[in-house]
């Protein structure tokens, strides 16, 4: 629903990327222009809850802990700062006028 789509930008507005990405990724939105940027801070953040969501062992944890290995890449790799032994994959696409991401934790109890 679009009200969900215009929520959502109101979330995750500029000042915002501080609490979710790590300083690679942020650095990987700084050059863009303020549209491109609003719009790829979504799709980062969709990644990021989707990340939090496949770690059974998100007690304790935030999403600037998981680190993207690519932040441009729509598909991809990320770890958890404070637990190398979790390896996460994930996807995510432009869904109407936002993004649809999910991810998978390999190997996880």
């Amino acid at each position: 629903a679009q009200w969900m789509v215009d929520e959502m930008k109101q979330l995750v507005r500029e000042g915002m990327e501080r609490f979710f990405l790590h300083p690679q990724e942020y650095a990987h939105t700084s050059g863009m222009d303020a549209a491109q940027r609003n719009r790829e801070r979504l799709r980062l953040w969709t990644v990021k809850e989707a990340l939090y969501k496949s770690n059974p062992r998100n007690l304790g944890t935030r999403l600037k802990l998981y680190v993207l290995a690519d932040g441009a890449a729509l598909t991809g790799a990320a770890t958890l700062e404070t637990d190398p032994s979790l390896h996460f994959r994930y996807a995510s696409r432009a869904w109407r006028n936002g993004f649809l991401s999910a991810a998978l934790c390999v190997p996880c109890d």
